[in-house]
C-alpha cells in the first residue's frame, strides 16, 4: 500500500509540475492584444474578437520565427493601429486568416516588415482593410499576400510605401499561377468570380526591384479595381493580371499623375482602363 501511495503522490507532483511549466512557457510566447508601450522580442500577439491592438510610436515588437501577430477565423472586428515597428526576422509578420472586418492602420511613423516573406499574410478573409501611410516591406516577396481565395472583400489603401526588398527569392513556388502570384509586392488570388471584391487605391509607392517581381499581381477572378495616382513599379511588369479562365473583369483607373516603369500585362484577360483626369 505504501508503494502504491508513493507512486500516486509522485504522479500528482509530475502532473502539477507539467501544468506549471506549460503555463509559464505559454505566457512567455503568447500575449494578448492591447496597447504596447515597451519593446518585445519574442511574444506572439493573439488578437481575438473586437480587440484594439496599438503599437505606440518608437516601440518595436519583433520575433525571430514566423508569426508575430495572429488573427484567426471568428476573431472578427479587430483593429490594429501601428505607430511603431512590427517585425519578424522570418515570415508572416501578421497572419490574417478567415476573419471578418479586420482593419490594419499602419500610420506615417509605422513600419511593418519581414526579413523574408509575407509581411501581411492573408488567407480567405471575410473582410479586411489595410490603410498604409508608412512602410510595409518584405525583403524577398509577397509583402501583402493573399494565397487562399477570398469570400469577402479585400481593400488596400496606400499613401505610403509597399515594397519588396532585394534579397534573392527563396520559396514562392507552385504549379501555374500559384507559383507566380507571390512574386510581387501585392499578390491576390481570386475566388473564381464568386467571392468578394479586391480594391487597391494607390497614391504612394508600390514597388519591386529585382528577380522579375511585379508591383502587383492579381487573378482576373478577384473582382479587382486598381486606382493609381502614384507610382507602381515592378522589375518585370508593374501590374500583372493573371488569367484563371473564369474572369470577372479587372478595372484599372488612372488619375492624377500616375507613374509606371515596365507596363501592364493583362495575360489576354479582359481589363478596362479608365482615364479619370
Amino acid at each position: 500500500a505504501f508503494f502504491l501511495g508513493s507512486k500516486y503522490k509522485m504522479l500528482k507532483k509530475i502532473i502539477l509540475l507539467f501544468f506549471i511549466l506549460f503555463f509559464y512557457s505559454k505566457t512567455a510566447w503568447s500575449a494578448d492584444c492591447g496597447t504596447i508601450s515597451e519593446n518585445t522580442t519574442s511574444a506572439v500577439y493573439n488578437c481575438t474578437a473586437n480587440d484594439i491592438f496599438i503599437v505606440e510610436s518608437g516601440v518595436t515588437i519583433t520575433k525571430n520565427s514566423d508569426l508575430t501577430v495572429k488573427i484567426y477565423s471568428n476573431d472578427d472586428n479587430v483593429t490594429i493601429h501601428n505607430n511603431g515597428t512590427i517585425n519578424n526576422t522570418k515570415n508572416k509578420t501578421i497572419l490574417a486568416s478567415g476573419m471578418d472586418d479586420l482593419i490594419i492602420n499602419n500610420n506615417s511613423s509605422g513600419t511593418i516588415s519581414s526579413s523574408k516573406s509575407s509581411t501581411i499574410y492573408i488567407r480567405a478573409p471575410d473582410g479586411i482593410r489595410i490603410n498604409n501611410y508608412g512602410t510595409i516591406q518584405a525583403n524577398t516577396y509577397g509583402t501583402i499576400f493573399n494565397d487562399l481565395a477570398a469570400p469577402g472583400d479585400i481593400y488596400i489603401h496606400n499613401e505610403g510605401t509597399i515594397k519588396t526588398g532585394t534579397t534573392a527569392l527563396d520559396g514562392c513556388s507552385g504549379d501555374g499561377n500559384i507559383g507566380n502570384i507571390c512574386r510581387s509586392a501585392i499578390g491576390i488570388i481570386g475566388d473564381n468570380g464568386e467571392g468578394g471584391a479586391t480594391t487597391i487605391v494607390n497614391s504612394g509607392t508600390i514597388e519591386s526591384t529585382n528577380d522579375n517581381k511585379a508591383g502587383i499581381k492579381i487573378y482576373d477572378t478577384a473582382n479587382a479595381t486598381i486606382t493609381n495616382s502614384g507610382k507602381i513599379s515592378g522589375h518585370s511588369r508593374d501590374i500583372y493580371i493573371l488569367d484563371e479562365g473564369d474572369e470577372t473583369g479587372t478595372t484599372i483607373n488612372l488619375s492624377g499623375s500616375p507613374e509606371f516603369n515596365n507596363g501592364i500585362d493583362t495575360d489576354n484577360a479582359p481589363v478596362n482602363v479608365v482615364l479619370q483626369n
